[in-house]
């Protein structure tokens, strides 16, 4: 199991393995997608994980979609003493800077 962090609450709706519903939507007459429920997992394929990913449930396989970016926004944390709790503004410039570093990884 892979959590954003040692609060994070498992929910198939949140897995990076979840597969979800999509529903067709209209704003200001152009038609788009959005995904909807979570339906099945894409790792497991039986019977018992399609009704734990129908009931928004986990299994030992969670993989918190956060995960990732939560990690680098607590290493940029890292060397500051004393950050529990941590300001707003301190998390916001955090993850302005992860947003930073993608769009460099990116053009990169």
């Amino acid at each position: 199991m892979i959590k954003c962090y040692s609060g994070c609450i498992p929910c198939c709706d949140f897995c990076i393995h979840c597969v979800h519903s999509w529903l067709e939507m209209y704003e200001n007459g152009q038609r788009k997608w959005e995904a909807s429920e979570p339906i099945a997992c894409t790792i497991h394929m039986d019977e018992k994980h399609k009704r734990i990913a129908q009931s928004c449930g986990y299994c030992d396989d969670f993989h918190c979609f956060r995960e990732p970016e939560q990690r680098r926004i607590l290493e940029l944390f890292a060397d500051v003493p004393n950050i529990n709790p941590v300001p707003v503004s301190e998390i916001i410039k955090a993850i302005e800077k992860v947003s930073e570093q993608k769009n460099d990884e990116e053009e990169n």
